[in-house]
């Protein structure tokens, strides 16, 4: 198990680390007597976690390094190549490390679905064939392309962001370019340069635009403004690209499977389904979190069952629910998750 996850950390593109290839060292597999729910194989696992998570660290780190180096790079530039350095950035570099992310946490569920013994995964009411479903379809669905669909909707009003930030990043002085003082200033906790004791007055200098040795209400106001539109620019886009992949493909993926379950054959060896509205009521009741006694008093008033109709409608929609799948998530989840990453476009490169 250690083996296997050595060798995919270090096929991942940023995972060139040192400390990493040391924790594995370190960490022994536990004697097969072990493996089962006890704590010791318990906390083994728990340890070989924490590796993956100490490789999720390195990789931010790296990534928002590489970010800093890049402000750094972009001393006099005016906002027009500042904005278009910002968006070569997200749609190269960031991209790929969001790409290895993605490869890191499919690697470790793909480790987790080879092992024997995963109680130590169990939460609650969710039982072992859920958590084996959820690995496997975590290792099997293409989750770039659905990052990418987001990503190409929210890339559609980014420039917005990246020209508050170069707003943020002048520091409140009127200039068309970004000054070397306030861009160290910027990115000295980011990628260093300057002794720690010596990084509050160089941002305090970058402030002082007059020289002056104080911070006038001017300099602070231009700078909050910046900062507060930056702000709005990241809500703006967030709400914005929530809300338009919501309506492209979590909606329609969900109408899907709704319609599969609450659909019946209009004839005997009939394909042809359509939605019968009694079912979709009886499965309102079930997911939409209404008590039994809502569910049937709803189907007893608008399509005129008894108690016992009403109570086998709902009945039906449950079994139809599990059956031949093993549980819900495996009915509804999975087929959902199909239809959204279909509803992506062509697999990711």
């Amino acid at each position: 198990y250690t083996q296997h996850c050595h060798t995919f950390l270090l096929q991942l593109p940023h995972i060139h680390y040192l400390p990493t290839t040391f924790f594995f060292l370190m960490i022994r597999r536990p004697p097969r007597s072990t493996l089962s729910s006890s704590s010791a194989a318990s906390d083994v696992y728990k340890r070989q976690a924490m590796v993956f998570g100490a490789a999720m660290l390195l990789l931010s780190v790296d990534m928002v390094t590489e970010f800093g180096q890049l402000l750094v790079s972009q001393k006099g530039c005016d906002k027009q190549r500042f904005v278009a350095a910002m968006a070569g950035f997200a749609s190269g570099r960031f991209h790929e490390y969001t790409g290895s992310a993605i490869d890191l946490h499919q690697g470790v569920a793909k480790i987790l679905t080879e092992l024997e013994n995963i109680d130590f995964l169990l939460m609650g009411p969710i039982g072992k064939d859920t958590i084996q479903t959820m690995l496997k379809l975590l290792v099997e669905t293409d989750i770039k392309r659905i990052v990418d669909a987001y990503a190409a909707i929210y890339s559609r009003n980014a420039h917005q962001i990246y020209e508050a930030l170069f707003e943020v990043i002048k520091l409140g002085k009127h200039s068309s370019t970004l000054e070397s003082k306030a861009v160290d200033a910027v990115t000295c906790f980011i990628v260093g340069g300057s002794k720690l004791e010596d990084r509050p007055k160089m941002i305090f200098d970058a402030f002082d635009h007059d020289g002056n040795g104080t911070l006038g209400q001017e300099e602070s106001k231009r700078f909050v403004l910046a900062v507060e539109q930056i702000l709005s620019g990241v809500t703006h886009d967030t709400i914005t690209s929530h809300a338009t992949f919501f309506c492209n493909h979590v909606v329609v993926s969900s109408t899907a499977v709704l319609f599969d379950i609450a659909a019946e054959d209009q004839a005997e060896g009939d394909d042809h389904s359509e939605l019968k509205l009694q079912n979709a009521w009886a499965l309102f009741g079930l997911g939409g979190g209404l008590s039994e006694e809502v569910t049937f008093t709803i189907l007893e008033q608008k399509y005129g069952l008894d108690r016992e109709a009403a109570r086998q409608a709902s009945c039906k929609m449950q079994d139809k629910l599990t059956e031949g799948k093993g549980d819900a998530f495996t009915r509804m989840v999975v087929p959902f998750v199909r239809n959204v990453e279909q509803s992506c476009g062509p697999p990711a490169k």
